[in-house]
């Protein structure tokens, strides 16, 4: 601030060069005045403050400056908080010091632990997991180079039919440098489906980007004289020896009054067929069309069968294909607390077998009838889920898969076990059903699940239909 001085200072040069609080030659207004008489009490009254007092209303700040003796009594008055707190702060460090070595002693203690059983065997089923799939992923590769090698050798033929029907082989133009591996393969399948039309086979193909398909069918039954299973865990497990076990399921006289005692659900509910499919993962979201009809078949002919049954349409992989087994999960859960007298839940879908080009379907004829076969997928606690009572589904799934060979043999296909739950821990009569594959028609996977319907119908009623 700039101050104005009004008159003559009449004091002396030595009286100028001493220093004072305040000036009064300085005062040029009431304000001024006022910040310095407020500045002086507080002097006075916090003789060891080092902060600024902001006055109010104020633009000026004013600070307090120590004399010596003032900052000698502060000195004292630090000295004694310095004694009185000592003991505190010695306190504080043993008290940290004994915390810091009891979390020591419990992190040296956990290290030591041994890790649960089922913790090993999950990872061990991981690494395992990880192991096959690095050697699948290498055997498609190889399988890729192969085929790759075979195409660029039948570029150099092309296959003629004259008129004697008699084949000749003739070269081509070989192959341009500059045409990459890509072209080269596109170009070569290009000019053999142009060329595909040979006597005594029949080869299906369209115009562009079109593959030439081939189902094959097979009958994946292994017999009916004992029951068949592959075992995908490290478990030590035989199928047959549950046969010997009593059928965890009691069996109830049903009348159309009865409570629903089979939930049918859809985990994959997309899943379509040949003749059905919308897309070429053999999808669909036509319930009409997909593996929901065939579940609305299999209730129908439990119904008719006297078996109270409730059919879910919900398609969880067309909400969340990745959280599809939870979904259905909590939507079987709410069921079972709307009715408790629910014994199974079959989660109905269909397998994929084969290769694009060469897709296989499940194929069998019984009385007469074109069918696809059946599967049951069991899960287990192997990679270390919560279920230990997977016995007993394995139980109920062994009885239905002997009922199933006495009354239409060759219609199952062996049963899968594997090391992950399914949601099979809801009940014991939780499986999962796969009616044919994707290179089946809708009407053999209905074929086969109304006989399924039937084996399910016998065992519950406890005598032959």
């Amino acid at each position: 601030m700039e101050y104005i001085k009004f008159g003559k200072d009449e004091r002396s040069e030595t009286q100028r060069n001493i220093r004072s609080e305040y000036d009064p030659m300085k005062i040029t207004s009431n304000n001024t005045l006022y910040s310095t008489e407020k500045r002086i009490q507080s002097v006075k009254q916090l003789p060891c403050s080092f902060k600024k007092e902001r006055i109010e209303n104020r633009k000026e700040t004013v600070t307090k400056r120590k004399t010596t003796d003032e900052y000698n009594d502060c000195d004292i008055i630090n000295e004694d908080i310095r004694k009185n707190t000592g003991s505190e702060s010695g306190f504080t460090k043993i008290l940290c010091g004994i915390m810091a070595s009891a979390l020591l002693f419990i992190g040296v203690y956990l290290s030591q632990i041994k890790a649960p059983e089922y913790m090993e065997t999950a990872v061990l089923t991981l690494v395992k997991r990880a192991k096959e799939a690095s050697e699948a992923q290498v055997s498609a590769e190889e399988n890729i180079k192969t085929i790759g090698a075979k195409v660029l050798i039948e570029n150099n033929r092309q296959i003629k039919e004259d008129k004697t029907g008699e084949i000749n082989l003739e070269k081509t133009d070989p192959i341009q440098e500059n045409e990459s591996f890509a072209q080269t393969i596109r170009s070569a399948e290009s000019r053999s489906l142009q060329n595909a039309e040979i006597k005594g086979s029949v080869v299906m193909a369209e115009q562009a980007e079109d593959i030439a398909v081939e189902v094959v069918a097979k009958n994946m039954s292994r017999g009916s004289d004992k029951l068949y299973f592959t075992n995908k865990t490290d478990l030590d497990i035989d199928i047959n020896k549950y046969l010997s076990v009593e059928y965890p399921i009691e069996s109830t006289e049903n009348t159309v009054e009865s409570p629903p005692k089979v939930l049918i659900i859809h985990t994959h509910g997309t899943e379509a067929y040949i003749d059905t499919a919308d897309d070429a993962n053999s999808r669909s979201k036509d319930t009409s069309k997909n593996i929901v009809r065939v579940g609305e078949e299999l209730q129908k002919i439990l119904i008719s069968y006297g078996i109270p049954t409730i059919h879910s349409k919900t398609m969880h992989d067309e909400i969340s294909y990745v959280n599809a087994y939870a979904n259905s999960k909590k939507e079987a859960k709410e069921y079972l607390e709307k009715y408790p007298s629910i014994k199974y839940i079959i989660d109905i879908h269909r397998d994929a077998l084969g290769t694009e080009t060469s897709p296989v379907k499940t194929y069998t004829e019984i009385n007469g009838k074109k069918t696809a076969q059946l599967m049951f997928v069991m899960g287990t606690n192997a990679a270390g889920g919560n279920h230990p009572n997977f016995e007993k589904n394995l139980t109920t799934a062994a009885h239905l898969y002997k009922e199933a060979n006495v009354l239409f043999p060759s219609l199952m296909r062996p049963v899968s076990i594997r090391p992950i739950i399914f949601n099979q821990d809801l009940t014991v009569g939780s499986m999962i059903l796969e009616v044919g594959s994707n290179a089946n028609t809708l009407e053999e996977a209905i074929s086969a699940v109304r006989m399924f319907g039937r084996v399910l119908a016998e065992k519950e009623v406890g005598f032959r239909i």
